[in-house]
């Protein structure tokens, strides 16, 4: 089984340096022993029309 984090956000772009959400995940996941962690980004749902899209494309990527 991989572990797949789903992350939103209001507005902070997934990845970026302002983006503490996901780390903050990746960290307690590991803290678990949980390491091989794939993130999916479905943020910047208000300024990107396709970002729904994007996002349900890579989970169906990732679930194949």
């Amino acid at each position: 089984m991989r572990p797949i984090l789903v992350a939103a956000s209001g507005g902070v772009e997934i990845g970026s340096d302002a983006d503490f959400a996901t780390t903050h995940m990746k960290f307690v996941l590991g803290f678990v022993g949980i390491t091989d962690v794939t993130v999916i980004a479905a943020g910047q749902q208000v300024s990107d029309e396709s970002a729904a899209e994007k996002a349900r494309s890579e989970i169906a990527a990732v679930a194949a």
